[in-house]
Parts: C-alpha cells; sequence; structure tokens
C-alpha cells in the first residue's frame, strides 16, 4: 500500500472515527548506548504479557530503514505544552509499566551523556506491514527518569526550543553597541 492509502485511511479514521479503523500511535527513542532502540505502540496491558506488535518502518528510518521491527504495547501518555508565553514548548512523555531493566539503559545514557532522541508514528491497525502514515522524527529527549514503574521524559519536536536565544555581541564584533564607553 502506497503513503497516499495510509494517509486516506488515517483522514477516514480522524474524520468518522469507524469502529474498525484504529490508529497505533508509537514511539522509537534512541540513545547512542541502546544497541536496539526502545519501541512501543500506545496500548494497555490486557493480561499477564504485553502484546507485541510487528510493524514496518519507513524506508529512510535511521535504523532498520523499511524492516518490519518488534514494537511493545505499553500504555503511555503525550502531554502537549500550554499555549502561553511562559511556556518554553515542551511536552512531557510517561509510559507506564516499565520494568527495573530500563533503570540500566537511562543510566548508561547519563553517564555518556549525549542527545537522547525519540520518532512518533502513527499506523493503521491491519495495513501495519504498509508502514507508518504519519512520522515525526527529530523529537529531542531531556531529562529522562523512571518514577517506579513509569518512564519520564520531556522533549520538544523542535530543537529550537531547547538552543539559546540570539547571539553573543561581542565588542569586537559589534563596535556601534559601546561606542561612546
Amino acid at each position: 500500500m502506497n503513503q497516499d492509502k495510509i494517509q486516506e485511511a488515517m483522514n477516514e479514521a480522524y474524520a468518522s472515527a469507524p469502529a474498525d479503523v484504529i490508529v497505533l500511535d508509537t514511539l522509537e527513542v534512541h540513545h547512542r548506548t541502546l544497541e536496539v532502540p526502545i519501541r512501543v505502540v500506545r496500548c494497555p496491558h490486557l493480561g499477564p504479557e504485553p502484546r507485541m506488535f510487528n510493524l514496518k518502518l519507513e524506508d529512510n528510518a535511521p535504523v532498520n530503514a523499511g524492516e518490519s521491527v518488534e514494537f511493545i504495547g505499553a500504555p503511555f501518555e503525550l502531554s502537549l505544552p500550554e499555549k502561553n508565553s511562559e511556556n518554553p514548548g515542551t511536552f512531557t512523555i510517561r509510559i507506564d509499566g516499565i520494568d527495573d531493566s530500563l533503570d540500566e539503559y537511562l543510566r548508561n545514557a547519563a553517564v555518556d551523556g549525549g542527545a537522547m532522541t525519540a520518532i512518533y508514528r502513527q499506523y493503521v491497525q491491519g495495513f501495519e506491514a504498509d508502514g507508518p502514515g504519519v512520522v515525526w522524527g527529530g523529537i529531542e529527549l531531556v531529562n529522562p527518569r523512571l518514577e517506579g514503574m513509569t518512564f519520564v521524559v520531556e522533549g520538544a519536536v523542535l530543537n529550537w526550543m531547547f538552543l539559546p536565544f540570539g547571539r553573543i555581541y561581542r565588542a569586537i564584533d559589534y563596535p556601534g553597541l559601546v561606542v561612546g564607553r
């Protein structure tokens, strides 16, 4: 199935919300200390074992491009930023039901440093083998932590939210700023 058909199915799901069209929200978390990215699908825990999903990645994915990979079903929520002048535009991601093994990954990432990033994708259930309909890459994640069995991280879709504003004004570069002093 091509991207146009996937997008058409997603538009239909949002417009009419038919019971048989289910949108799957996913997150893929990357850090250089992770051998394999952490991949989760927004899905409630319905039994003792989490549900596994086999989803095809887009052809230009940074890892396993064009391949079908395994995602684990986990409840997660994405809290969008408030729209006001005092908010830096960050949002919070909470993934519930995480076991203690993630603590080691977070510790390694904190010690090693470097950027932790994520990719948000949407799939239409039943068309998982055709790839995602929506892909948001380049999400920079900061302040990752475990709160009990919940992985919490803050992020932004655009890096500019974490960059310093403007430039450094030095007298040698901008002599007009210091004339008369």
